[in-house]
């Protein structure tokens, strides 16, 4: 996608790249809750 207004590359790279907190948050909610306990300590 090419945009002609420029755009901050930092809210780019936020929105094309979310935080890994963010991907390991919705990794556990889809687990089971005692799965999620272990891999939020794994990740903690």
């Amino acid at each position: 996608m090419r945009n002609q207004t420029p755009s901050p590359a930092g809210n780019r790279t936020v929105t094309s790249r979310p935080p890994p907190v963010a991907s390991a948050s919705d990794t556990a909610a889809r687990l089971l809750p005692q799965e999620r306990d272990s891999i939020r300590v794994e990740w903690a």
